[in-house]
């Protein structure tokens, strides 16, 4: 069974840390679990539910898209994941508590292990506009248990993932992602935020210089929603990939913000 997994079980405990809403679904796009954020969305326990296959819980999540209309289970961001193994995005309605419906930015980020096997994936539910409210001076430290998850997850996925704290500084890259960088963990572990992108010289898909606040996992941190974007950049050894990044913020049960998280995928446009 997914929940079995190491990675599975690593992100359940991830998302019942985080006040983002977040459901886990395993490979076959059975739901596995939904955090607490959800079930104030949805009015609904993921205890008294419990797992679901694909052809059982999307009816009880309700969602519609933009127009009110059902969405198929290949148009579930999380679904679309699963199926393309890319992130995938797109804006949806929710029929929660009390039946009010909501409006809601939806992305799905599939779940690679080293050995290629794909686990599951990840989806995020985001009230455009939300705020989120948490004060500058209670942004959470470096060794919080969120950010001790999420590293310890990264490190046994075969997915390039990047992190910063609140503040923007480097915390952690997997091993996956030194390849994108061109370099190891140690060699940039200390330079500032603002001179390592600098220094990977990002381009827009215009060939324009992408400026620090627009790099997704910096919009993410910033505005505290997920990002995401295609650019190029020149890794440390010299070389330049075409990159697609999805970015997360790392948002605590307290409401401070604890960091931001980028996965990243190359662009083979061969």
């Amino acid at each position: 069974m997914a929940q079995s997994q190491v990675e599975i079980i690593l992100l359940k405990q991830l998302a019942s840390c985080l006040a983002m809403p977040m459901l886990v679904v395993g490979a076959e796009g059975e739901l596995v679990f939904f955090n607490e954020a959800v079930e104030s969305l949805l009015g609904l326990r993921f205890d008294d539910l419990g797992e679901m296959g694909l052809d059982e819980w999307p009816a009880t999540l309700g969602m519609t898209d933009e127009d009110g209309g059902q969405v198929s289970d290949a148009d579930r961001p999380v679904v679309a994941a699963l199926e393309t193994r890319r992130p995938a995005h797109r804006r949806v309605g929710v029929h929660g508590a009390g039946g009010v419906r909501r409006e809601l930015a939806g992305t799905g980020i599939p779940l690679v292990g080293k050995d290629g096997q794909l686990l599951g994936a990840l989806g995020l539910f985001w009230e455009p506009q939300s705020s989120w409210g948490a004060p500058r001076d209670d942004l959470g430290g470096p060794h919080e248990v969120e950010l001790i998850l999420m590293r310890r997850l990264a490190g046994y996925l075969a997915i390039p993932i990047f992190m910063v704290d609140a503040s923007g500084r480097l915390l952690y890259f997997n091993e996956a992602a030194e390849p994108l960088w061109g370099c190891g963990l140690e060699e940039v572990l200390s330079i500032a935020p603002a001179e390592l992108y600098a220094t990977l010289e990002p381009t827009d898909e215009e060939g324009s210089p992408l400026k620090l606040d627009a790099h997704p996992i910096e919009a993410a941190r910033a505005r505290r929603e997920p990002a995401h974007s295609c650019f190029s950049m020149r890794g440390l050894d010299g070389v330049s990939r075409n990159i697609e990044e999805t970015a997360i913020p790392l948002i605590g049960q307290s409401r401070r913000l604890l960091g931001a998280v980028g996965f990243f995928w190359e662009i083979d446009e061969s």
